[in-house]
C-alpha cells in the first residue's frame, strides 16, 4: 500500500475547493441492488423551495406519522418476477406493491410495477436517473404498458422529464449533509380503458447523496383525475432513515473519504482527510457485510491522506471501504471492482 500526504496548508485550499464541488451521480453508486433493505419514513408536505447552487434545503424539523421498510430483492424471486425479465431489481414495501427497476450505466429505469394483484409490465421503461447525473442534466423519456384488470383492457401511455436543478446543504431530521444533489421530475401518464381514462401527475423533488442508492428525501404533488373530472391532490414528504444508510459516517465531524477511480480494476486510491488526534484503520467489507481486509494505519498528522488500495484479489462486485478512528469516528464509500 502506497502513502501520499498533503500537508495542513493545501488541506484548507483542497476542502475550501471541495466543499464547493457539483456533486455527480454514477449507476455503481446510485443504483439499488438486490439485498439492500432501507426504512422510510413519512410525513406532512413541505414545500421544497427553489433550485439552484449553494441551497439550503431544511427538513431538520420533519416529524414522521409513518414507517414503512422497502426491500430490494432479485426481481426472479418476486411472485410475478418472470412477467418482468429486464429487471435487475425489485423494490418491496411489504404492502403488496413491487417496482421493478432496470439499472444500467447510462440509466436507472423503472420497468412495470405490480400493485395489490396488477400486474403492468413496460412495453418501454421509463428513465427515472440518468447516469452520469450532474447539476443542469436533464432528459425526457416516454413509456408504455398494457395490462389488464378484472379481465378489462387497459393501456398506460407517459411521459418522464427530470432536471437535476440544485445542489448544497441537505439538512435532515438528526443530520446535517454537504454536497447534495436536487433531482426534479415531472411524470404525466394516462390510464384507459374501454370505461374511460385515468389521468395521474405526479411531480417530485429528490435529494441524492453520490454513495447512497436512494434518495435520501423526496417531496411529491400528485394530482389524479378520471374521466376529466376534478383533479385529486395528495402531498407528501418521504425521508430515509439516516442510521439505516449509514449517513453519520458522512456528517460533518466524522471522516471524510472518497475513493478514485470507482469503479476500478486492479488498484484504486482512497483519500481521507485526518485530524491528527486519533489512529486509523482502512477495512474492506464485502455485500454480505463480512470485514475481508483490515489495514492499521496507525496515528496519521492533520492533513489529507491518500492510499492505494489493492484490488486484485478481490473479485467483481460490490464492497464498502470503510475509515475508523480511535474516538469512533467513522467514513464509509462504496467501491465497485469490475474487470
Amino acid at each position: 500500500m502506497h502513502r501520499n500526504f498533503y500537508p495542513p496548508g493545501l488541506l484548507c485550499f483542497l476542502f475550501s475547493f471541495g466543499a464547493q464541488a457539483q456533486p455527480t451521480l454514477v449507476s455503481t453508486e446510485n443504483a439499488p441492488v438486490p439485498g439492500e433493505t432501507y426504512t422510510w419514513y413519512r410525513g406532512s408536505y413541505v414545500d421544497p423551495g427553489a433550485g439552484g447552487g449553494a441551497v439550503v434545503s431544511d427538513f431538520s424539523s420533519m416529524v414522521p406519522t409513518d414507517t414503512v421498510e422497502k426491500l430490494y430483492v432479485a426481481a426472479g424471486t418476486t411472485p410475478n418476477g418472470n412477467l418482468f425479465n429486464t429487471a435487475t431489481v425489485a423494490s418491496d414495501d411489504q404492502e403488496g406493491r413491487y417496482i421493478y427497476l432496470k439499472a444500467s450505466s447510462v440509466d436507472l429505469q423503472r420497468v412495470g410495477e405490480d400493485t395489490l394483484g396488477i400486474q403492468v409490465p413496460y412495453s418501454d421503461g421509463a428513465a427515472i436517473l440518468p447516469f452520469p447525473c450532474t447539476i443542469g442534466s436533464s432528459w425526457v423519456d416516454p413509456y408504455a404498458a398494457t395490462y389488464s384488470v378484472s379481465g378489462l383492457p387497459f393501456t398506460r401511455t407517459g411521459v418522464i422529464r427530470g432536471e437535476a436543478d440544485g445542489y448544497g446543504q441537505l439538512q435532515m431530521p438528526l443530520i446535517t449533509l454537504e454536497n447534495v444533489l436536487r433531482v426534479r421530475t415531472n411524470d404525466t401518464l394516462t390510464n384507459t380503458s374501454p370505461l374511460g381514462s385515468i389521468d395521474i401527475t405526479i411531480e417530485e423533488f429528490a435529494w441524492y447523496k453520490t454513495y447512497v442508492a436512494v434518495p435520501l428525501m423526496i417531496v411529491r404533488n400528485k394530482t389524479l383525475s378520471i374521466n376529466g373530472g376534478a383533479p385529486v391532490l395528495i402531498q407528501e414528504t418521504e425521508w430515509v432513515d439516516s442510521l439505516g444508510v449509514g449517513l453519520f459516517e458522512h456528517a460533518r465531524g466524522m471522516v471524510d473519504i472518497s475513493l478514485f477511480p470507482s469503479p476500478a480494476q486492479d488498484l484504486t486510491m482512497v483519500r481521507f482527510m485526518s485530524d491528527g488526534s486519533s489512529e486509523h484503520s482502512l477495512e474492506v467489507i464485502d455485500a454480505e457485510g463480512r470485514i475481508l481486509r483490515t489495514e492499521r494505519l496507525g496515528r496519521v498528522p492533520a492533513g489529507i491522506w491518500q492510499e492505494e488500495l489493492d484490488l486484485r484479489d478481490l473479485v467483481p462486485g460490490h464492497y464498502l471501504v470503510r475509515i475508523t478512528t480511535s474516538n469512533g469516528a467513522q467514513g464509509v464509500h462504496r467501491l465497485a471492482v469490475m474487470r
